[in-house]
Formats: C-alpha cells, structure tokens, sequence
C-alpha cells in the first residue's frame, strides 16, 4: 500500500510540474524600458502624483511584472505584481502585491502609450528610477482589481 501511495504521488508531482512548466512557456511576455526601442517612454517627472484632469491613476492589477536594472544588468524584481492606469496607461510594477500585508518594496514605473496585452510585463529601468518604499500606498495612485 505504502508503495502504490508512493508512486500516486510521484506521478501527481511529475503532473503538476509539467503543468507549471507550459503555463511559464505559453505566458506573453511584454518588455518596455530605456533600452528597448518604441516602448514608450520613462515618466517626467518620474510619476506624477495626479492623472490629466483625475486627482490619482487607476492602477487596475494586470498580471505579474519584472524589474531589469540597466545599469548593473541584475533583475531587482521577478514575478512582482503589475498594474495599469485605466486612464493614461501608465504601469508600474511593485516587488510586493498593493493591498496586501507587506510593503510595496522596490517599484519603477513605464509609460507604453498603449494598454498592455500580456501576462508578464519587464520593465528594464535605471538604478535612479528604481524606487523602494516601506509604505503599502504611492501617492496619486489608487490601486484595485477587475471585478
């Protein structure tokens, strides 16, 4: 019995790991940043705490983001939470998920001048427009989920 529960187990494991590996091999990936050509641009100043006429952006969650620092070439962030203005399409990517328990950490935001379309947005960024905050919130922005 012991054995057979053994094996069960085993091929489940085997399974689930498969499983795991197409979902990352099928995920879109979308790259902006200072190095990538017609990606937008970086934010001036680095994130405007109002959106055009709105007194905060409309950070909708969208999936998963990186961080690249460009000038040392080490990712700061990986599979971080990402979000998007609903109004202007400003992303921004946060080492931890906003509304959660812990600090948003390291962040950076990307203007792509477009809405994203993929599940896993890097943002490759220089070390001066990679911030790091202990706070849950940023201001000017509100963040929330699709319902």
């Amino acid at each position: 019995m012991k054995k057979l529960m053994s094996v069960f187990v085993s091929v489940l494991m085997a399974l689930s790991i498969g499983a795991t590996c197409a979902f990352a091999d099928s995920a879109q990936v979308a790259t902006y940043g200072v190095s990538v050509p017609g990606s937008g641009e970086n934010p001036t100043p680095y994130a405007e705490n109002h959106c055009g006429s709105y007194a905060n952006h409309d950070m909708l969650s969208h999936g998963w983001g990186n961080i690249v620092n460009k000038d040392t070439g080490k990712m700061v962030v990986q599979m971080g939470a990402c979000a998007q203005c609903t109004r202007c399409n400003l992303v921004i990517v946060t080492q931890n998920d906003p509304g959660g328990a812990l600090p948003l950490g390291y962040y950076t935001t990307w203007q792509p001048n477009e809405g994203l379309s993929s599940d896993i947005t890097t943002i490759t960024q220089t070390s001066n427009n990679i911030k790091y905050t202990s706070s849950k919130t940023i201001p000017g922005m509100s963040f929330r989920y699709a319902s």
